[in-house]
């Protein structure tokens, strides 16, 4: 019986000592050029709008700015949007409860009249403008 459990055991450890081997691997291939740092197809805006720029939608209760775009994009085209604070760009919708506003955006990527629309509603007083002047930072990546 001693001698059974030598064989397997010593089969064990050959079988285990042969599949350890390390593959044979061949010659790297040469490099591919370098690209360039970041996303090539993303496009960054800043646009500011100041108070007499909102026009107000009675339909809605809010105000609104339409950005034109000057090129068309594929409904596939991911937009974001933020807008400047004191804490930095801060991603929308965004609540500014200091000055009871809500900010918002839409798109419109059609190829006849493309626009972003940011959208302002004062949670105090629905016809109030926005006082202030607005930083808005657009990023768009057309996915084709």
């Amino acid at each position: 019986m001693k001698r059974i459990n030598l064989i397997y055991t010593t089969c064990f450890i050959l079988i285990f000592i042969i599949s350890c081997r390390k593959e044979v691997v061949g010659p790297a291939g040469p490099s591919g050029k370098n690209g360039t740092n970041g996303i090539s197809n993303l496009d960054v805006k800043f646009v500011t709008v100041y108070p007499s720029d909102w026009t107000y939608d009675d339909l809605y209760g809010q105000w609104y700015y339409q950005y034109k775009l000057n090129q068309s994009y594929s409904d596939s085209t991911v937009i974001n949007c933020s807008l400047a604070s004191n804490n930095g760009y801060q991603g929308m919708p965004f609540n500014d409860k200091l000055n009871n506003l809500n900010f918002n955006f839409s798109e419109n990527l059609s190829k006849v009249n493309p626009y972003i629309e940011f959208q302002a509603v004062n949670i105090a007083q629905s016809d109030q403008r926005p006082l202030n002047q607005h930083i808005f930072k657009v990023m768009i990546i057309p996915i084709k």
